[in-house]
């Protein structure tokens, strides 16, 4: 999914919850986004540039959003760093996971639209 299909997605998941996105600079080397009670910091390594760092930190607040999973930093080799944290008035999640062909959960971040449609394809699969 490319930068412009994130960022519409994350707006649907935003008003589909009825919740405020917010996004602002914190200094030279740091960014973040505030939605549904979750928190997501960037910090800015050597290779990476603003727009692939805010686009690693879209991707992880959809995920949290759809599925309030709890995943771990996510830590890059350039020293790029992308935390989280969830406030206690998190919203619950808005999606379950898919169930492949195989029974196994497939998480995406993709449109409900979408979901759908790869779930109808997991289930014509199905052994």
């Amino acid at each position: 999914m490319g930068r412009y299909a994130t960022r519409a997605t994350l707006r649907y998941y935003c008003a589909q919850a009825g919740i405020t996105l917010y996004s602002h600079r914190l200094d030279g080397v740091s960014y973040q986004y505030c939605a549904g009670g979750y928190v997501v910091n960037g910090y800015l390594g050597r290779s990476k540039s603003w727009s692939d760092l805010k686009y690693c930190m879209q991707q992880k607040l959809i995920f949290l959003l759809k599925y309030g999973s709890d995943y771990n930093p996510t830590i890059y080799n350039d020293g790029t760093v992308i935390e989280w944290h969830k406030e206690p008035h998190a919203i619950l999640p808005l999606a379950r996971p898919l169930i492949d062909n195989n029974g196994m959960k497939a998480h995406t971040l993709l449109p409900p639209e979408c979901d759908e449609e790869l779930q109808d394809c997991y289930n014509l699969l199905k052994p």
